[in-house]
């Protein structure tokens, strides 16, 4: 699939900067790659940005000690490259890990803006409507989409909820998330609810968030469809709280 790129002198940069404050660390080591301390984390994790040379490991020292990355001269060029010596250097002390998952972000320049009458905000009174959609895919599928904490916009047909979108925060940045029913999928539901919100959302915001599974294409395909540009790959890997020193 191709995908559309960012313009120079776009945001990307500040993203650059903000996602390096998160993690501690530069924009510019975040574009080049390696091993960055971090102790205010309780994880490890590994990103990489779209237009970075390799990937960043990060996490708090006793961790990336234990793993013997902390002595890595030259950064990994690839995410799962980065990955998988993370759950050698840790193996049994990871307790789960989340992802790889696909980043992008959408502004007003960059948002394919179409109305729905459909679509609309939802309110307490739909709640029950919400948990019906919910109940028709797992557990993975709505806490992927931010469903556990409800839904804010929604497109109904014949009074039944066939997609609805979740706005979230994160780190002051609005995070977006969506769900459609899986019989109405492929219809176009999704990024409707999708722009709706992030219409909404670009009100307050120069940028909005969206997150999905690398391996949920369809997610990521309306992702693309509704504006949204990718900036990077990313995996979060949780551990127990015993790390030992890497053997020498």
């Amino acid at each position: 699939m191709h995908e559309a790129t960012w313009p120079a002198g776009s945001q990307r940069d500040w993203l650059d900067t903000w996602w390096a404050d998160a993690l501690s660390t530069s924009a510019e080591q975040l574009r080049s790659g390696g091993v960055v301390v971090t102790d205010r984390l309780d994880h490890v994790g590994v990103l990489q940005l779209c237009h970075g040379d390799g990937a960043v490991v990060y996490g708090p020292r006793a961790w990336l000690d234990s793993a013997g990355l902390l002595d890595e001269d030259e950064p990994f060029a690839l995410l799962h490259d980065a990955l998988c010596a993370v759950r050698e250097g840790l193996t049994s002390h990871v307790t789960q890990v989340l992802g790889p998952a696909w980043y992008g972000y959408v502004s007003r320049l960059s948002l394919l803006d179409r109305d729905d009458g459909l679509v609309r905000g939802l309110t307490a009174a739909d709640d029950e409507a919400v948990a019906a959609l919910c109940n028709k895919v797992g557990p993975d599928e709505w806490n992927e989409a931010g469903m556990s904490t409800g839904a804010d916009f929604g497109h109904f047909q014949d009074q039944q909820l066939l997609a609805a979108a979740n706005l979230g925060e994160w780190r002051g940045v609005p995070t977006l998330g969506v769900l459609t029913h899986p019989d109405w999928r492929g219809r176009g539901l999704g990024s409707a609810v999708v722009r709706l919100a992030a219409r909404h959302a670009l009100q307050r915001s120069d940028l909005i968030q969206y997150r999905a599974r690398v391996s949920n294409a369809a997610s990521i395909a309306l992702a693309h469809g509704s504006g949204f540009l990718h900036y990077g790959t990313a995996v979060v890997v949780d551990v127990d709280d015993h790390p030992q020193p890497a053997k020498g």
